[in-house]
């Protein structure tokens, strides 16, 4: 998404990036250096962004960007130690980072013989060139890898990119890292020794946005790597790579991880307080119950530290009503339409499947659907599985085996619904449902539930982060 355009606003505010290919390769004098060793004929082209980019953007081959030859590293003569480290294959992590603890070093007498540009400089893309277990393997080489600033000189195993320095090298990186897969399959030779020549890497097609936008993409996507680093959850847990990260993602949110605190904004204590004051006049007006107090919260009970500026807090004390739904028989003509469980399907309501119910007028403001409510399941094999009403394209109420709360206006309904997709809110989920053969939870069990409180224009920052993040989940591994 992020590389293909879908992520930043480039409309009308960069340059067009045709110009700025031909800049590029008038400044490496492309025509003298890589372009001799490639032939369209002998290489298989790989588009890895074949899908529209926008009008702004162009595409290039890689040996269009770089400011030296794409080629292999030289053959070392190995010491116990010296003044400079040998890049070898097993430093390129399957991570996508570099450790030259795992290096060896170069003998002094082939140091001098070698020029100081075949050397590895800040932001050269390295990829394993040689074998089958990690051929095809793509790492960003930094001064940060260094050990005591120590020159580092890559070998024969590995190719190098060296992306124009005008660029936004980090760009191409993570370009080639989404070709990794056609990397790996892309050696010939014997069985036992695939090479990766360095013609197939010159052949990928890559986009090519302004720099400027080049730039705010990789901020993205390192902003999203860096979030998901700060939550200790091992991927293992989950079968889905996708839903690994969605979740680490939503507990970085909840954790205070996601956006900074803001003193200006206030606190949750002080929201908190709002929140209370709104439900005493809401009682006074005969508008909502008074309902029973809930127990004070220990520090024993608190699962995790957050911000200072936030609050522990019960969800029964932030909401207005927590309410079990209408019971009664589903039938294809009636007074109002009446949603179940089974019409909630990937986080919407399919309209199409809703059936009818008859009500008596009186009742029907009971079970009125409003926008912002949420509803959660309350039994069966979806037990927990919650919803955000937004879109109501007729009156509704619903039905029986989902409850429904209704909270303050002071709040964000994304977060609370955000904070639904959490493990923690899961956790407590688990803890309060009844296992049967057909497992159920009741309304205390959300009533009793802790989550954290931010202030209110925190939320909104938590909930835009998260809607600009969450799209990304599918792409990072």
């Amino acid at each position: 998404m992020a590389l293909t355009g879908k992520l930043s606003n480039h409309e009308g505010i960069f340059e067009n990036s045709k110009t700025l290919l031909e800049n590029v390769k008038a400044k490496n004098d492309v025509d003298k250096g890589s372009k001799k060793k490639f032939s369209e004929k002998d290489v298989w082209i790989y588009d890895r962004f074949s899908e529209e980019i926008p009008s702004q953007w162009t595409c290039a081959y890689l040996f269009e960007l770089v400011e030296k030859p794409i080629k292999r590293g030289k053959a070392p003569v190995y010491v116990d130690k010296s003044s400079v480290q040998v890049f070898a294959q097993k430093c390129n992590l399957k991570s996508g980072g570099i450790n030259m603890h795992l290096a060896q070093y170069l003998a002094p007498k082939k140091i001098e013989s070698f020029s100081r540009e075949d050397y590895l400089q800040d932001g050269d893309i390295v990829i394993n060139s040689t074998g089958t277990g990690t051929l095809g393997r793509v790492g960003f080489f930094t001064d940060k890898d260094r050990i005591a600033d120590m020159p580092v000189f890559p070998d024969s195993h590995i190719t190098i990119v060296r992306i124009s320095s005008v660029l936004e090298k980090k760009f191409f990186y993570y370009c080639i890292k989404l070709c990794q897969k056609y990397l790996e399959k892309s050696g010939v030779g014997s069985t036992n020794q695939k090479e990766l020549k360095a013609e197939t890497v010159m052949g990928i097609r890559v986009p090519l946005p302004s720099i400027q936008e080049q730039k705010i993409i990789v901020k993205k996507i390192d902003d999203a790597y860096s979030i998901l680093d700060n939550i200790d959850v091992l991927q293992a847990q989950y079968t889905d790579n996708g839903l690994a990260l969605r979740k680490k993602l939503l507990d970085c949110a909840i954790q205070g991880k996601l956006v900074e605190q803001r003193f200006e904004e206030g606190t949750g204590e002080e929201l908190y307080q709002q929140i209370q004051k709104e439900k005493e006049k809401l009682i006074k007006e005969g508008k909502i119950k008074k309902q029973k107090p809930l127990a004070e919260i220990t520090e024993k009970e608190k699962p995790f530290k957050i911000p200072k500026n936030w609050k522990w807090v019960r969800w029964g004390n932030l909401s207005n009503s927590i309410q079990y739904g209408f019971n009664a028989p589903a039938k294809s003509q009636g007074s109002i339409k009446m949603v179940r469980i089974s019409d909630i399907q990937d986080g919407k309501i399919n309209w199409n499947t809703v059936p009818f119910c008859d009500i008596s007028e009186d009742e029907i403001s009971t079970y009125l659907l409003g926008k912002n409510d949420i509803l959660f399941a309350r039994t069966g094999g979806t037990v927990g599985k919650s919803y955000i009403v937004k879109d109501l394209p007729e009156k509704s109420i619903y039905a029986g085996y989902l409850i429904r709360t209704q909270y303050s206006s002071l709040l964000s309904p994304e977060y609370l619904y955000y904070f639904m997709k959490s493990n923690l809110y899961w956790r407590q989920l688990r803890s309060g449902t009844i296992a049967t053969a057909q497992p159920n939870c009741n309304g205390q069990t959300l009533s009793k539930m802790l989550l954290p409180l931010p202030p209110l224009a925190e939320q909104k920052r938590i909930v835009a982060k998260l809607e600009e993040l969450l799209p990304l989940c599918n792409q990072l591994k």
